[in-house]
């Protein structure tokens, strides 16, 4: 990836972007100064911010974000035992351990509708004590008291019988909304490094939308297409 971006600030400010765990670069620019930032070149990581390749400043206390690790998967593979069409993979639950002891995870969100328990919830249950899981979208029939709409997609079908396939309208002002209310129980719980579990449809806007409410964020996402249903 190249990031090249000028800024023209303001106020005298210093500015850290983060390319990985251990990569910082970070500039001091003056008051009323134009500065091009260096060009970035980065393989593993992106840099996420409200608007797309806009660095920001980083806020709050002593300039330390709340981090959370966006694990975007598909809703089959969540493991959800109210769910219909489930995929048994264990490489998923292998992931969801990795990530809880690789990233210091001392909390998870997860986007399961009212569907679980979860894979994510319970083992968030054996690994971290009770407490500390938040299912973050209200069920379907719940959503109204919210002020979110009970559909957020519909299926279009392709072709016609007998030899059909389906896509899938998405609504992006419902799943706007949705992910509003997930951003909205993400702050009022206390953590240090949380994982957020969703669907692949979220990965980039609610990790933008993540940002913007002044979270650390690291993106992932994990679709295995192969493995036989459950």
């Amino acid at each position: 990836m190249i990031l090249r971006r000028f800024v023209n600030l303001h106020a005298a400010v210093s500015i850290t972007l983060t390319l990985g765990s251990n990569v910082h670069y970070t500039f001091s620019v003056k008051k009323g100064r134009k500065r091009r930032l260096p060009d970035f070149h980065s393989e593993r990581y992106f840099l996420l911010s409200p608007a797309m390749g806009e660095p920001s400043v980083s806020e709050g206390a002593n300039g330390m974000n709340r981090r959370v690790t966006l694990l975007a998967t598909l809703h089959e593979l969540q493991g959800a035992e109210k769910r219909f069409g489930n995929v048994d993979d264990p490489m998923y639950a292998k992931l969801l351990k990795q990530i809880i002891i690789g990233e210091g995870v001392d909390f998870v969100f997860e986007e399961a509708s009212g569907w679980g328990p979860t894979t994510a919830e319970k083992l968030s249950l054996g690994m971290l004590g009770p407490n500390h899981y938040l299912d973050v979208d209200p069920p379907r029939e719940e959503r109204a008291k919210f002020g979110i709409p009970a559909d957020s997609n519909d299926s279009y079908m392709i072709g016609s019988p007998p030899k059909v396939a389906f896509a899938s309208w998405q609504f992006h002002e419902v799943q706007a909304r949705r992910e509003e209310f997930w951003i909205q129980e993400l702050t009022r719980r206390e953590f240090s490094s949380a994982l957020m579990v969703c669907g692949l449809a979220h990965v980039l806007s609610f990790a933008f939308r993540l940002h913007a409410a002044n979270f650390s964020v690291k993106a992932l996402e994990y679709a295995n297409w192969h493995r036989p249903r459950a």
